[in-house]
């Protein structure tokens, strides 16, 4: 049973709805299944559900307290990093509670879920293992480990492997565990194990039942994990491959290796080597770090916001758009403070264009540390005047450091030096970029960090000045972004924040000759 199958907002951020849907409806379909004498077991999903799925468990096993029948069960997966933990973990719920937990060991099903995931949320690590013969490694330490549990947990063998066929019958004898595998697979193998009528093992058989439009994406899973070149079902069919090759010791290919991580699955920080570092990301699957984090954004919520310096046109009501307080003022600026910003930018346009590329890509690329550092204040300021999520501003966020080191790694490309172009014998041509004077950049509301970022970002990586308009409804994030770029030494004068209406502040900005160019999303 999939628990996302019974609550599809089996997620942290709904985590209390969750539990109490999932403890109540596993609850009655464990008894329903205990009356029948028919076991059930909770299957593995992916690895952010895995803290998740073990909090329902143990709550519906204490509710069902019954130590006379033992067919509710819990799949473990192997290439989790995980899997010996909670092995442990099963063991002393086992003792503590006075029943015995089936436990269904499996190699696991998501592992390129798992990698991509890990990659584009610019997680730390990944929490499966990069190298298949860790993965039946870890599977072996699990069998192992299970030998010495056998007073508590009930082993499962998931498998169609012959090497763990091969292991598990010399840990366990028939009486103390099963095989499991699925229908259609695995005959051959367990045929042969179970040739001694004497010495026959269990073998549970796992089969899928439902209509065909129903079934498609399980057997297109199917297909995929045993057509992989590295299944032993895959291999075990091809005529060319040796046996040695095909039942060789993990421990073995683990130790010939070189590096326990496999060379071609590049850690998610480095995703974009070598031209520059992915963004990192929080993983939001992760109670305990989100309960941090919510910590920090509830801390930051008491931030005074900051104000426009300068005179003031007029004070308008910075307002929370999800509950219509308001929670500070902003000051726009009046003609002679736009007028007077103008002056200061296109003064400082021609140092600023002159300075080496290098430097501007390195002041970019500490602007997004800074940015990631203030990860919390920027994530509290969202939610305040935005009306955002947690996780769309962490995400908007993590937009924002990518702006910052793609353009500063695109204007060393770009603005290096000159490019050499195709031409006649004996003829030289070159292709020079340079900044072209003062950029007006006028980013929206839906993503007040990321876009007003970028724009930014890029004018000032091609070597020029920038008036920064944010949107009316969030001038105080604009404030405190410019205030990080400002903080990275960009100087004060190539990048002015300027909030204001719009029409108001383009009907001053627009018409002047010294503004070559816009960026404008709207």
């Amino acid at each position: 049973m999939k628990l996302s199958a019974l609550c599809p907002r089996f997620e942290v951020a709904q985590w209390r709805r969750a539990q109490q849907e999932l403890t109540d409806m596993l609850g009655q379909l464990a008894r329903a299944a205990r009356d029948r004498n028919i076991p059930l077991t909770v299957d593995a999903e992916e690895s952010e559900h895995l803290v998740l799925g073990l909090e329902v468990f143990v709550g519906v096993l204490r509710v069902l307290n019954d130590a006379d029948w033992q067919g509710f069960g819990l799949a473990v997966q192997a290439y989790q990093k995980r899997a010996l933990p909670v092995l442990h973990w099963l063991n002393a719920l086992a003792g503590d509670i006075g029943t015995r937990i089936p436990v269904r060991l499996v190699k696991g099903a998501y592992w390129d879920t798992e990698i991509k995931l890990a990659q584009t949320r610019g997680l730390h690590d990944f929490p499966v293992f990069t190298r298949k013969c860790n993965t039946d490694l870890s599977w072996q330490a699990a069998m192992k480990t299970l030998a010495g549990m056998k007073e508590h947990l009930s082993p499962q063998f998931a498998t169609h492997n012959a090497w763990s066929v091969a292991s598990v019958k010399a840990y366990f004898s028939p009486d103390e565990c099963e095989f499991q595998r699925l229908h259609g697979m695995g005959e051959i193998l367990y045929d042969v194990l179970n040739e001694n009528a004497d010495n026959r093992y269990r073998c549970r058989v796992y089969a899928p039942v439902g209509t065909h439009d129903a079934l498609l994406p399980y057997l297109v899973r199917r297909l995929l994990e045993n057509g992989a070149n590295t299944s032993f079902v895959h291999r075990i069919a091809d005529n060319a491959v040796p046996v040695d090759a095909i039942v060789a010791d993990p421990v073995a290919q683990v130790t010939h290796n070189e590096g326990h991580r496999h060379p071609a699955v590049v850690l998610p920080k480095d995703l974009f080597a070598p031209a520059r570092t992915n963004s990192a990301g929080i993983n939001l699957g992760d109670r305990a770090v989100v309960d941090r984090l919510l910590e920090q954004v509830a801390r930051h919520a008491r931030d005074p916001l900051p104000l426009q310096k300068g005179t003031r046109e007029k004070s308008v009501p910075i307002v929370n758009p999800a509950t219509g307080e308001a929670i500070g003022q902003s000051g726009f600026p009046d003609k002679e403070t736009m007028h007077a910003a103008l002056d200061r930018v296109a003064a400082a346009w021609p140092k600023w264009e002159r300075r080496p590329v290098n430097e501007r890509a390195a002041l970019l690329e500490k602007t997004a540390a800074l940015i990631e550092m203030n990860q919390a204040r920027l994530i509290s300021l969202c939610i305040r005047e935005a009306g955002k999520t947690v996780p769309d501003a962490h995400s908007e966020i993590r937009e924002a450091v990518d702006f910052l080191r793609y353009y500063a790694a695109e204007s060393r490309r770009l603005f290096g030096g000159p490019e050499e172009l195709p031409g006649p014998v004996g003829e030289s041509n070159t292709l020079l970029r340079r900044g072209k004077g003062v950029f007006f950049c006028i980013s929206p509301w839906n993503f007040p960090v990321a876009i007003f970022t970028g724009q930014v970002a890029a004018a000032l990586a091609a070597g020029n000045t920038v008036i920064a308009k944010p949107a009316e409804d969030a001038t105080a994030i604009g404030r405190v972004v410019t205030a990080l770029f400002h903080e990275a030494g960009i100087p004060d004068d190539v990048l002015v924040c300027i909030p204001g209406e719009g029409a108001t502040v383009a009907a001053e900005v627009l018409p002047d000759e010294r503004v070559v160019g816009v960026a404008f999303t709207g």
